[in-house]
């Protein structure tokens, strides 16, 4: 999981301007930039005649050309990307920020990914005011007549926004990552609530419901995080429940005394 942000705007406001603009400043601060366009062009495989363009005339698919330093995947597509998760499943090599251009029905819905529009008048803004969810970084405007952030001011909510993204992510971690809403909440909205201090993960049912188990040795309990809490105590009832005495429902609580080694 990455953070994302969306250039979204209408045509020719400096959309693909300023994610290039974007992509160099953070390139310079030693940030990794993956860059993602949507296109309605079609996309031809190399040049008619070479050994790429004849292996994927005879029908493979991807076709993947190494030469020194550079990597080039050419592959079908029969599905358009659904959501972030369809999009990140094409990065194949470690980034630190994911940066999109088009991509509008997705990032407009979706809370993980953060926005920054392009305008030339404020007329352009009105689409954006009702059906869109935060965050959004900001609007910007390549036009000097407009009212618009300054680029300088632009970054610096990139990078704050990058710094937060991996802060809520060490607690998305630590959440199921099931999406059941049983908190009302998806995990990375609840994992943004922790992060804010507005909720805890005590107050994920899953988590509360999994972890329901106690290990005492020689007098002293032991700490347990979730995973290996999980692990045991589905590990013993699995084990339990086999055992013809035992009720399958097993509701009621367990004790095992290990004595000696």
């Amino acid at each position: 999981m990455h953070p994302v942000i969306c250039i979204l705007g209408k045509k020719d406001t400096g959309k693909t301007g300023l994610a290039e603009r974007i992509i160099a400043a953070l390139i310079n601060r030693k940030i990794k930039v993956a860059a993602v366009k949507h296109t309605t062009h079609k996309l031809e495989l190399d040049d008619k005649g070479t050994d790429s363009y004849r292996f994927h005339q005879a029908g493979a698919s991807p076709v993947i050309l190494f030469s020194a330093g550079k990597i080039t995947i050419y592959a079908d597509s029969v599905v358009e990307p659904a959501s972030i998760e369809d999009i990140e499943k094409n990065i194949i090599t470690p980034v630190d920020v994911i940066i999109l251009e088009g991509f509008s029905e997705i990032a407009r819905k979706d809370s993980r990914i953060a926005k920054i529009i392009c305008y030339t008048n404020s007329e352009q803004l009105k689409d954006y005011f009702s059906d869109i969810k935060p965050p959004i970084l900001g609007y910007y405007s390549y036009k000097s007549g407009e009212e618009s952030l300054e680029f300088e001011e632009l970054i610096k909510r990139v990078e704050r926004y990058i710094e937060e993204f991996n802060s809520v992510y060490k607690f998305y971690r630590e959440l199921p990552k099931l999406d059941c809403l049983k908190c009302g909440f998806s995990c990375f909205e609840m994992a943004e609530r922790i992060y804010k201090g507005e909720r805890s993960l005590s107050d994920c049912p899953v988590i509360t419901e999994d972890s329901r188990i106690e290990i005492v040795v020689n007098g002293a309990k032991l700490p347990l995080k979730q995973f290996p809490a999980k692990i045991i105590r589905n590990t013993v009832i699995a084990l339990i429940s086999t055992l013809k005495q035992v009720d399958e429902n097993l509701d009621g609580k367990i004790i095992i005394n290990i004595i000696g080694k």
